[in-house]
């Protein structure tokens, strides 16, 4: 199994650059088509505000091309859609098998995607994101640690990621304890290890003596990240859309501010 498409956030923020060497690098890996995408979003006069998008767009692109052809990566697309474009923003993203995003930087404001759209192309693309953070690793799933509930979104979600975690060098799985630090006595974790066993996938599993007492789940899948050192955690999300609000799970919430360490998500 292999991604056969990926789309990039492409813009000129200052942790661009590694976003989209991540992207290029997987694409190469999976040998997979890349699409450079801007999402562009109008403030002030519309029309004043328009052609400062597209120049920037148009350099953000520009930056996109050089990184491709200086990796390697002949074969690209380009494309700028408006991040208020719902139906073009989702035709782009269904067309691709792995959105990679840029997490919500407070110190750059706009070039990025603005967390309230990162939730909405994540509940309504159909699509696995790969949320990047702005000190990115220089190469994303090497070490990986699947954050494991007993849910539909979590088995979807590991699925999706196949094509990562079949070139990791190292996969742990973490599942929520008890309040007393033990684990539940059913928790779904055993088809989890065969079914990654079925794609040559042998992980070590988190025991109950690495569990804090009185530690969120959220916070056990933090710790274990640095303990592994890991560049990538993998998750399923819960959510929904209220009055044109998209609301995902607190875990979500939480793993989407990892400061070094990329989120690979879906619902």
């Amino acid at each position: 199994m292999t991604y056969k498409a990926i789309l990039v956030q492409v813009d000129e923020s200052r942790h661009g650059v590694a976003r989209m060497l991540a992207a290029i690098r997987i694409a190469v890996r999976q040998n997979a088509g890349l699409l450079g995408l801007v999402l562009m979003t109008v403030t002030g006069q519309e029309g004043v505000c328009r052609q400062l998008l597209m120049e920037r767009a148009q350099r953000a692109l520009a930056r996109f091309s050089r990184l491709c052809a200086e990796h390697g990566r002949k074969e690209f697309e380009c494309h700028t859609t408006f991040a208020n474009d719902d139906a073009g923003l989702l035709d782009h993203a269904r067309g691709c098998d792995l959105l990679v995003l840029g997490r919500p930087d407070a110190d750059e404001g706009p070039p990025g995607a603005d967390a309230g759209l990162l939730k909405d192309i994540l509940l309504h693309s159909g699509r696995p994101v790969l949320l990047v953070p702005p000190d990115c690793p220089d190469e994303i799933g090497k070490r990986v640690l699947v954050a494991w509930q007993d849910t539909a979104q979590a088995a979807r979600t590991v699925s999706l990621a196949l094509p990562l975690l079949r070139h990791a060098q190292a996969v742990r799985v973490v599942h929520p304890f008890g309040a007393n630090g033990k684990a539940p006595a059913y928790h779904g974790q055993g088809g989890l290890l065969r079914f990654l066993r079925h794609y040559g996938i042998e992980p070590s599993v988190a025991t109950d003596e690495d569990a804090a007492a009185g530690a969120s789940f959220a916070e056990l899948v933090e710790t274990q990240a640095e303990r592994l050192h890991a560049d990538l955690v993998i998750s399923g999300c819960q959510g929904h859309s209220r009055f044109r609000k998209s609301q995902v799970d607190d875990l979500t919430e939480s793993l989407m501010f990892l400061p070094r360490t990329a989120l690979l998500v879906a619902t």
